[in-house]
């Protein structure tokens, strides 16, 4: 009769298989673990970056809206400004005006004068035979 026999080799493959089996469903295991625990995570931080992202939202309007205020005033205040420098200018004009009138009406009033000077130097001259000179 023959008997077979179970060697040490024969053994190692036997347990080698059930062992890699055992240890690949295992592994199999911790992976799916690995992958639900991860998925809750990524769900997590998906949560939290959309509740960041409304924050930053809200928080750019707000400022969005605190800037153009800030730069509507400084706006007013330079268009303020600027009137104020148009009714100035305008004040000034008037006033060069009035003092260029003053100083036509002056030159036109030497003029007269000069013109009667001479018409009253000729006559004395014609009528007195006396020449002024000056």
């Amino acid at each position: 009769m023959a008997t077979a026999g179970i060697t040490k080799k024969d053994l190692e493959e036997v347990l080698g298989r059930q062992l890699d089996k055992k240890l690949d469903s295992k592994f199999a295991e911790y992976d799916k673990k690995l992958d639900s625990r991860f998925t809750e995570y990524d769900k997590k931080l998906d949560s939290r970056f959309t509740e960041y992202d409304k924050k930053l939202d809200s928080k750019f309007g707000e400022y969005q809206e605190s800037i153009l205020e800030a730069v509507n005033v400084g706006f007013e205040n330079t268009h303020r400004e600027i009137n104020g420098l148009r009714e100035s200018i305008q004040q000034l004009t008037i006033t060069l005006d009035g003092f260029v009138k003053q100083l036509n009406d002056r030159d036109e009033e030497i003029t007269i004068m000069k013109a009667e000077l001479n018409k009253i130097k000729f006559v004395i001259k014609e009528k007195l035979g006396v020449e002024i000179t000056v």
